[in-house]
């Protein structure tokens, strides 16, 4: 009977330490600020704005090209933290809340199909990148939501 407690303390360590090794989901709070389709006290459609979804978009094609253009910086955490964990693979998707002159407000790690060890590295990494990027200014509400997504594999 000891053998099998043994193994059952053992077996319960390990499920708990792999829990905490990987980085908590956005609770529902956190999900709402970037949801482009609910109210917001500050969001005012410019006049150019044109609807999708129900959502208002202005100016995406830029902001896209813009992320696009720098995911080599993505591409370098990834690599930098693969390097230590062979097997990390998968992908994250990113919202930033941008000001109307481009800064990135908050940036938060939205969802993740992360395999292998190293997420929290390569995402702390990222998101370090991402709040330092200047996204282009547009016209339009004080702060407004974007996310995107990356995709590494092996």
């Amino acid at each position: 009977m000891s053998k099998l407690s043994t193994l059952a303390s053992m077996t319960a360590t390990v499920a708990v330490c792999a829990c905490l090794a990987r980085p908590a989901m956005p609770s529902p709070a956190t999900l709402a600020l970037y949801d482009a389709n609910a109210p917001r006290a500050d969001a005012v459609a410019s006049p150019g704005a044109r609807h999708v979804n129900g959502g208002t978009s202005s100016a995406m094609t830029p902001i896209g090209d813009f992320v696009r253009s720098r995911s080599a910086q993505l591409q370098f955490c990834y690599q930098e933290t693969r390097a230590a964990n062979p097997s990390l693979a998968g992908s994250v998707t990113i919202g930033v809340l941008l000001a109307a002159d481009g800064t990135v407000t908050r940036a938060d790690v939205l969802r993740r199909t992360w395999e292998g060890r190293g997420v929290a590295e390569a995402e702390s990494c990222a998101l370090t990148k991402v709040r330092g990027w200047k996204f282009p200014p547009t016209d339009g509400p004080a702060t407004r939501p974007y996310s995107f997504s990356a995709v590494f594999t092996r």
